[in-house]
């Protein structure tokens, strides 16, 4: 069967997202936060249902942590990666804070509801949604809009940025090699080290500011095993230092003949 003569309907039904989500604070959100978001997007019911003895309504799904992990998981040759269970919590933690999801704990697992679903998969509430104004959606990008987009690129990678939720990774990168010449110098900071420190940075306000990072890695030099005096003449690389359970152990004291606060600039 075909829709209006344009070929073969697609099954699997559909939902939306607003092209002003690019204006929006999930934007500038580490990727598996908004990927994690997407999914939500995708799972959530597009009518009431019934799971078992609840009824679930429209723009709730009910999902685990493992359906979170298992349902984005990708794979790098014959390996199978997911993403970690802190990295769904936290990605949850950001967006209940931002009141874009609601959750709740039930013995059947927990129900997410997407905040304002009923608004944005409404395509009626939409400016170009008819027919006879598609042409609006095809028109290319202005220059002012690439402007923007390179402004935020920039931003990215620039303490400018910093204040804004963007990690400079660029620079903290000059810190480390500046501070801790011992370690093993960073040559490729690939999407999965990138994601490391963008979600060191951005899960705590007090760690987005150079001047914490600059004492972070004072205090990794103060810590012998951490540079290499153990007896393994073991030494830890960057991604090492700001994954998260090998960060938690550091901050904490773990790593230091006695134990002490990390003193902060």
């Amino acid at each position: 069967m075909s829709g209006n003569g344009a070929g073969p309907l697609i099954h699997g039904g559909y939902y939306l997202k607003a092209r002003c989500i690019q204006n929006a604070e999930i934007a500038g959100a580490p990727p598996h936060v908004r990927e994690i978001w997407d999914w939500l997007l995708k799972e959530a019911n597009h009518a009431d249902a019934k799971v078992a003895d609840m009824i679930i309504t429209r723009g709730q799904c009910v999902r685990s942590y493992k359906d979170i992990q298992e349902g984005l998981a990708w794979h790098i040759g014959w390996r199978k990666r997911t993403y970690s269970k802190d990295d769904c919590e936290t990605a949850m933690k950001w967006l209940t804070k931002r009141a874009m999801v609601t959750t709740k704990k039930t013995t059947r697992g927990m129900v997410i509801t997407i905040c304002k679903y009923d608004f944005y998969q409404n395509p009626a509430n939409y400016e170009n949604h008819s027919e006879a104004d598609n042409e609006t959606t095809r028109k290319p990008q202005t220059r002012h809009t690439i402007n923007k987009k390179d402004k935020k690129e920039k931003d990215f990678l620039s303490p400018e940025g910093s204040g804004n939720g963007h990690c400079p990774h660029q620079d903290i990168i000059q810190l480390y090699h500046k501070t801790l010449p011992m370690l093993t110098h960073v040559r490729d900071w690939h999407e999965g080290r990138q994601e490391q420190l963008r979600a060191r940075w951005t899960e705590d306000p007090e760690r987005q500011d150079l001047e914490w990072w600059q004492s972070f890695f004072d205090y990794v030099k103060s810590c012998p095993h951490l540079i290499g005096e153990n007896d393994r003449g073991w030494k830890p690389n960057l991604e090492w230092l700001v994954e998260r359970k090998n960060f938690v152990k550091i901050i904490e004291g773990n790593y230091e003949a006695r134990k002490q606060k990390m003193v902060r600039r």
